[in-house]
């Protein structure tokens, strides 16, 4: 229903109907890869789907409805980044909290990996808050034993972690540290994200 409203809107640019018309023929079909990767390129070009407001409305009514069959972390990195779109630093945590909660019910195990990444995530926009508290037990303790306890995680979970404790250590000045987490960042990050 939302994605035909969105298809015959007139405020929609031809490529963002495009776009909606791709997503509910792949919705259709079960094709979840495919939606999946759809997903994940209307996220790197949101403009096509009316920027943050519209990658919002677009998890809401299409991604939270198939996310309990999508692959867990590709879930998790469409929704951080549409975490990035919320003006209010709480809402933006509060979304990724409850993403994070509904990926761990629909994926059980196969869901750590995205809570690890998504918890860096929450760190970091608790980060930017100021909260240097839960920024340094989170890498010290929680977001770091999660991250030790994945016996071979994504590298873009490990890129994730290593960007908050490099941020922390950058605000709290001990550099060694900083460059430390800086390098282990470098090392994970893909050469697409840099």
């Amino acid at each position: 229903m939302y994605l035909r409203k969105r298809i015959a809107d007139p405020s929609v640019t031809p490529s963002g109907k495009a776009s909606y018309e791709r997503i509910e023929d792949l919705r259709n079909r079960k094709l979840r890869h495919e939606l999946t990767l759809e997903l994940e390129r209307c996220v790197a070009n949101g403009a096509d789907v009316g920027g943050a407001e519209g990658l919002m409305e677009l998890y809401a009514h299409v991604v939270e409805e198939v996310e309990g069959r999508m692959n867990p972390l590709k879930c998790a990195h469409i929704a951080v980044a549409v975490s990035d779109g919320y003006a209010d630093q709480t809402r933006a945590t509060d979304f990724l909290m409850k993403t994070s909660e509904r990926l761990k019910t629909a994926h059980g195990s196969e869901a750590e990996e995205p809570s690890v990444y998504i918890a860096s995530h929450v760190t970091l926009l608790r980060l930017l808050d100021g909260d240097l508290d839960y920024a340094k037990r989170a890498i010290t303790e929680g977001d770091k034993a999660a991250l030790e306890a994945l016996s071979a995680p994504d590298p873009s979970v490990s890129a994730a972690f290593h960007y908050v404790a490099s941020r922390y250590h950058k605000v709290k000045e001990q550099y060694a540290d900083f460059y430390k987490d800086g390098m282990l960042y470098l090392a994970y990050v893909s050469c697409e994200m840099l």
